[in-house]
């Protein structure tokens, strides 16, 4: 996916939350590039790459639909 290659990607971890992507308050301060690879959020087993790079495709898709609709000047990354 182009728009993944255009930005870094943040792998993080032990932080004892449970949700993959970092989220403060819902889609206005979600991050689609940084993900939790934490045992917590995971169920205590390993995440595959392959797996970490589709959902990032799939939640990117979600934010920038949400981002259009909300606000639809808004400069999509």
């Amino acid at each position: 996916d182009e728009h993944l290659r255009q930005n870094v990607l943040n792998l993080f971890g032990h932080t004892h939350q449970f949700e993959h992507f970092y989220d403060t308050d819902g889609f206005e301060t979600y991050n689609p590039f940084m993900y939790n690879v934490g045992v917590d959020a995971h169920d205590c087993y390993p995440v595959l790459l392959d797996d970490i790079i589709e959902e990032m495709k799939e939640n990117h898709k979600k934010y920038i639909e949400w981002h259009k609709k909300e606000n639809p000047t808004w400069p999509f990354v």
